[in-house]
């Protein structure tokens, strides 16, 4: 488990299986206010359709094209900031976020995003 402490309230750490129950129960959560942004929500229907995801995006962190990490606020899972496209050769990476509206507000993404540019 690789986890970075941004600061005392905040840390990113790379997403993993056992996140799955955290994130789709997130997901849930957001569904209606972030929906407007990201499309793939619809097609999040399932536990399942999330395991799917971190299957993907830890392939793409061992392939060296993608990074995503789960944004812990106060040890609670808030969100997730991702490199979805690196291109290692040009030091380029496509930065993605979303954030649950219950933690909108308290400079979490800020933070977040910050710290991954920061990398």
């Amino acid at each position: 488990m690789s986890i970075y402490k941004v600061d005392e309230e905040l840390s990113l750490k790379r997403i993993e299986l056992q996140d799955a129950k955290q994130v789709f129960k997130l997901t849930e959560a957001t569904r209606s206010a972030l929906r407007k942004w990201l499309p793939w929500l619809d097609l999040t229907q399932t536990i399942e359709d999330t395991r799917h995801f971190i299957r993907g995006a830890q392939r793409g962190f061992d392939e060296k094209r993608s990074l995503t990490m789960l944004i812990l606020f106060r040890q609670t899972a808030v969100g997730i900031v991702a490199f979805n496209e690196l291109n290692a050769q040009n030091r380029i990476g496509q930065i993605g976020y979303w954030l649950g509206t219950d933690f909108q507000g308290h400079g979490v993404m800020t933070r977040a995003a910050s710290a991954m540019t920061e990398y």
